[in-house]
């Protein structure tokens, strides 16, 4: 009796034991696919971080190249502009190109993300660009406070 009993002792210090390696192996497995997933997360930010400081130089890119050639054909006509260069665009144009290059639509949840500081600091920098008519920048100024974009 007392050899079965030991038995039955045996085995259930066996169990015992293999369930709490099994917990143990489960709350690893977790942790590790957490882990992952703060990586994958953070990965993510960083990509959308730099898409849009990529967006913001390529925007500046094309202002800059706007205004030398501005700059350049009034140059070659012998013209001289007291308030600066005036874009192509319509300062209302460049603020909505401004918003949809800084917007990022997410089709599981179905709403669109739209990065406000990037926003500010694209039409901050038209805004302090001297280079620019005054009337131009004080337009785009206007129009992104009127649509909440500035402070």
């Amino acid at each position: 009796m007392d050899d079965a009993q030991d038995r039955a002792n045996y085995e259930n210090e066996m169990d015992s034991a293999r369930e709490s390696i099994l917990l143990e192996g489960e709350k690893e497995a977790t942790d590790h696919e957490t882990k992952a997933a703060e990586l994958a997360l953070a990965q993510e930010n960083a990509d959308r971080e730099f898409e849009a400081e990529e967006r913001q130089r390529a925007f500046d890119n094309e202002i800059k190249r706007q205004t030398l050639e501005k700059t350049d054909t009034s140059k070659s006509k012998g013209e001289e502009e007291e308030d600066g260069f005036i874009p192509e665009k319509s300062p209302y144009e460049y603020v909505q190109e401004i918003v949809k290059q800084n917007s990022k639509y997410n089709r599981k949840k179905k709403y669109t993300v739209v990065d406000r500081k990037a926003i500010l600091l694209a039409i901050s920098a038209v805004v302090k660009d001297t280079r620019i008519s005054y009337r131009y920048r004080y337009e785009m100024y206007l129009y992104g406070k009127s649509m909440g974009y500035i402070q």
